[in-house]
């Protein structure tokens, strides 16, 4: 699934914002499993075609403790395409 083309996109959290609950993460490593092409459209309406970068580590996060139900400190790698 390596893929190399256009501009790199990473969204990232940390410690203390942008929480992703553990069914969400689920989702998300789903779609990383997937390898679509998908749009991301941003908060000021612009959008940009994306896939995963696979050639470095997708999707990086921390599970909280102690139920390690939510995680932070994500990072998400996308390369527009």
């Amino acid at each position: 699934m390596l893929f190399r083309s256009g501009r790199p996109i990473t969204i990232s959290a940390g410690d203390d914002f942008g929480w992703m609950e553990k069914a969400d993460m689920d989702t998300l490593m789903i779609l990383v499993n997937a390898g679509l092409d998908m749009t991301l459209t941003l908060n000021d309406g612009r959008s940009f075609q994306v896939r995963f970068r696979y050639d470095e580590t997708p999707v990086r996060s921390t599970p909280v403790e102690p139920n390690l139900t939510k995680y932070n400190n994500i990072t998400i790698a996308l390369r527009e395409v």
